[in-house]
């Protein structure tokens, strides 16, 4: 118990610099092991969230509060700059201060993940696996498409200092993206 409440006197600590200094250093995330393939007359992709954790965020996840990563799917027609198709969902991690455990909530499949190990809450709350993006009859044959995805932090409201703090400081300020190659729908 007495380390629970040292590990969120620690995070608040962390919290009051990320609201009063500018001095954060940040990561620059992005999207690796991007696959997108269809199947059963599904557009399908699965990603993972690299380089989007620090130490300090680290101890933001330690504090208890309810941190969200919201993604976006967007598909695109070639030339076009509103989407043909959006999906968002989001995943979230909460820390048990209490009983010291990990709870990843993953939106799209309505499942939650328990675990005690820091590492293992990360690596699903960046893993995007197996999303069902849209149905490939909305993609006309002969149109170049492509596929966006999209990843941010929302901000948390902190009661002791009763402020919001912007968890993209932790990204640079970046939203994690990132944009597929041309593709047609025979080819998927």
């Amino acid at each position: 118990m007495l380390s629970a409440i040292t590990e969120k006197i620690t995070s608040l600590i962390i919290a009051a610099g990320s609201l009063l200094f500018s001095s954060v250093t940040g990561t620059n995330p992005g999207f690796s092991d991007v696959k997108i393939v269809v199947e059963d007359n599904q557009i399908v992709c699965s990603a993972s969230l690299t380089n989007c954790y620090s130490k300090d965020l680290d101890k933001i996840f330690l504090s208890g509060q309810n941190i969200k990563i919201n993604f976006t799917i967007q598909i695109f027609e070639q030339r076009k700059n509103k989407p043909i198709y959006e999906k968002k969902f989001y995943h979230q991690i909460k820390y048990d201060l209490v009983d010291e455990y990990f709870e990843v909530f993953l939106s799209e499949k309505k499942d939650n993940f328990i675990t005690n190990s820091l590492k293992e809450a990360k690596d699903k709350l960046a893993r995007v696996e197996q999303i069902e993006a849209a149905k490939s009859t909305l993609l006309k044959f002969g149109k170049k498409y492509y596929i966006k995805l999209i990843a941010t932090m929302q901000p948390i409201f902190f009661d002791a200092f009763q402020k919001n703090i912007d968890l993209m400081i932790y990204w640079n300020n970046k939203k994690a993206t990132f944009s597929s190659e041309l593709f047609v729908k025979p080819l998927l």
